[in-house]
């Protein structure tokens, strides 16, 4: 079964020093046998016209942008491997802040993530190389709500939006 992205969230924050603007990409898969949902910091640079057999793992990465605050690309997938789509339902939406990431199934389940990157290019790296996407809240369906209604359709989450404070 091959992966498709079924919905993709974008955001963006300022690096440390103000110079620089990171842009986050959050995309999530209904594929079975996969993370479901995979976290992309500045993909347009991962995406140059470097050549692939050039191209530095994200821990390389970072550790070479220590100079260039804000300006590395790397991707952060969840601790826990692959998604349970048994017990939560497939991905359906997603929405992204610095930070944070949530998802919506079509169970009725919101999963709320957080990703540890300080805007300054320091990203915490996993013992794979990659960026650790933690699974803090899940947030079941309203009680009383069955997971069909009398026409027999599922209830799912179709829209997420996170809004962040003036203050970030």
């Amino acid at each position: 079964d091959k992966a498709r992205i079924v919905s993709l969230a974008t955001c963006s924050g300022p690096s440390k020093d103000n110079k620089e603007s990171i842009l986050y990409v959050a995309s999530i898969s209904d594929a079975p046998n996969t993370v479901g949902i995979v976290v992309h910091t500045n993909p347009h640079l991962m995406l140059s016209a470097i050549s692939p057999t050039l191209m530095k793992s994200p821990l390389e990465q970072q550790q070479q942008s220590k100079s260039k605050m804000g300006m590395y690309s790397t991707y952060f997938k969840p601790t826990s491997g692959k998604f349970n789509q048994s017990s939560h339902g497939k991905p359906r939406c997603v929405s992204i802040l610095p930070g944070v990431v949530c998802v919506g199934t079509d169970e009725g389940v919101v999963l709320v993530y957080v990703f540890n990157c300080d805007l300054d290019g320091s990203v915490q790296i996993g013992t794979d190389g990659y960026g650790k996407l933690s699974l803090v809240a899940e947030i079941p369906a309203p009680k009383g709500m069955d997971s069909t209604n009398e026409s027999g359709l599922i209830h799912s989450v179709s829209n997420l939006e996170l809004i962040a404070t003036p203050n970030g």
